[in-house]
Formats: C-alpha cells, structure tokens, sequence
C-alpha cells in the first residue's frame, strides 16, 4: 500500500517545526498514546559520542499518521503487534510485528496505521557525536527496515534502557551509552534479515563472489531471470543505487580492506577486482574516496 500522503498531509496538523525539521500527523481521538522516557540531563549532547534522548512505549489506531520533513532524529521502532506503513526517502514498507524500522536523520519520512485495527510498537531514539560514523562502520546507516533480533537477545537491552531513561541520573549517562550501543551491535547481527526481495539478496551475493570479475547488466539478468528495468528498479528501492554503481562501490569496499591490510601492490589489486587497466582501477578508486590508492594507504598507516 502506498501511503496517500497528499491527503494525509492536508489534515495534518503541524506538531513541531525547527532546527530538528517538520513534524506533523494525524491523531485518532487519544491515539497515538506515547509513554516515553526522556533524558533530561544538562549534559551537552555533543559532550558524548552516543546518547539515549528517548525511548518507550506508543500505541496506535487506524488512520493515526506522522510524518517528518528532514528528520532531526535517529529512532529504532520496533513493531510488536498488529503492523505500521513506513515510508522513507523515495521506499515504502508495510512493516509487522517482530520487525524494526528505522527513522534516519536528514531523511523525510511517513508513518500510517491503516488496515489492522491497532498496532504497539517500541521506540528508542539516541544522538551523539559519533552516531553517523558508528551506524556506517556497523552497516546500519542505509538500513529501512530489517527482522527484530530473538526476544531473549533484544528485550533485556530494551528493559535497561527504559530502566535508565526513567530513572533520570545523570551518573547512568555512561551505563545508557553503553546500552544504546549495544542496541546497535544487536541489530548489525541481524543485517542478513533486511527486508528486501530473496532476488537482490542472491543478486547481491552474486556480487560479493564476484568482485574479481566484470558483469555486464544483461549477462546478470540472464542469470536471475529479470528485466533491466525491473532490476533498476529494485536496487533503487532498496539499496538507492543502480547495479553498476553499487557493485564499483563493492569492488573498492574490498580494495579499502587490501590496502590496509595487505602488502599487494596496486597493480595486483587492479587485477584481483576483475580490472585491467591500473590507471582505471586509480580513476574509480579516487571517484569513491577521494584519494588515490597510493594515497589512501599512506593515510590509513599514518593513522595507526
């Protein structure tokens, strides 16, 4: 289901708006219900390179809606009853319960109970100074929706950090860091339970068994049986990218790891990701990072 949002967004009424962008919505008598923690310390949310802000419980009813226009918030929903709509950037979801959506920063965004009467979910929000580069070392910061981890894994993270939140020392500041990290160790186990089609999963792992060679756009259709446009269409929805640009960015993922890792020159490296040309190799490597091979190496061993 498409989220109507045209609509929707005429009879919204405008909840905040400011440095932390647009929020409006949709309310159906008390829903939605929030019981949410918040962290009111003094502490400069920049003093600390993650922080809990907020967290709790919410409920809804059909026809409840929100929506966010350059989101100033991180929020990791986690659906346990009933299901919700998410739409985020140009992608759009229908997410059940033992699924978790996540609210990114800078993204504009809609959430709608539509068709199952009611639905509860769970919701964590943290900030800090290193969140952006954390969510992107552990894989998290392209991620819509993915599987819960088992309840046995998830709720007693969840437990302690509401259990901070309420609790509202400023002296748990260290323990809720910790907490909201490890929320997010969590979730990077469940990166293989994405919810994207079983097709791009085989097509991505194709890439990743492949980096050593060239493939042409019509040689992979061929193999997994789809259109050109239908496979565009895929890697745009979920991974907001074309195949071609998505697979160079997995070739010189893999040549970050050689040059750091490695003592293959760069001529052995061009040749082990399915290039022939070093000159080549450099020109696409500079593209993605900014640096040439030389260059990145030298800046990744000066930094040890």
């Amino acid at each position: 289901m498409e989220i109507p949002s045209d609509k929707l967004k005429k009879r919204s009424r405008i909840r905040h708006s400011g440095v932390d962008g647009l929020l409006g919505g949709i309310d159906v008598g008390a829903f939605p219900l929030h019981d949410f923690y918040y962290n009111c310390n003094p502490e400069p949310l920049n003093h600390w390179p993650l922080r809990l802000l907020f967290g709790g419980h919410d409920q809804w009813r059909d026809g409840c809606y929100r929506y966010r226009v350059d989101s100033g918030v991180f929020a990791i929903e986690i659906v346990d009853s009933g299901f919700l709509y998410f739409h985020q950037g140009q992608r759009a979801y229908r997410v059940e319960a033992g699924n978790i959506f996540i609210v990114h920063r800078h993204m504009d965004s809609e959430i709608y109970c539509k068709g199952c009467g009611a639905a509860k979910k769970r919701t964590v929000c943290m900030g800090g100074a290193l969140l952006a580069s954390m969510l992107a070392a552990l894989g998290l910061d392209k991620l819509d929706v993915m599987k819960a981890p088992p309840v046995e894994k998830l709720d007693p993270v969840l437990n302690r950090i509401f259990q901070v939140l309420r609790m509202g020392d400023a002296a748990l500041e260290s323990e809720g860091a910790g907490a909201a990290y490890e929320l997010l160790l969590l979730l990077a186990g469940q990166t293989e339970d994405v919810l994207i089609p079983h097709k791009l999963k085989d097509i991505l792992r194709f890439f990743d068994e492949h980096l050593d060679s060239r493939i042409a756009i019509e040689d992979l259709c061929d193999r997994f049986s789809i259109s050109s446009s239908s496979l565009h269409r895929l890697f745009n929805k979920y991974m907001d990218d074309t195949p071609v640009n998505y697979f160079i960015k997995r070739k010189m993922d893999s040549a970050k790891q050689m040059l750091k890792i490695s003592e293959l020159s760069v001529k052995d490296i061009t040749y082990r990701l399915g290039y022939s040309n070093p000159f080549h190799f450099s020109a696409e490597f500079k593209k993605c990072t900014g640096k040439s091979p030389t260059e990145y190496r030298r800046s990744e061993k000066d930094a040890q």
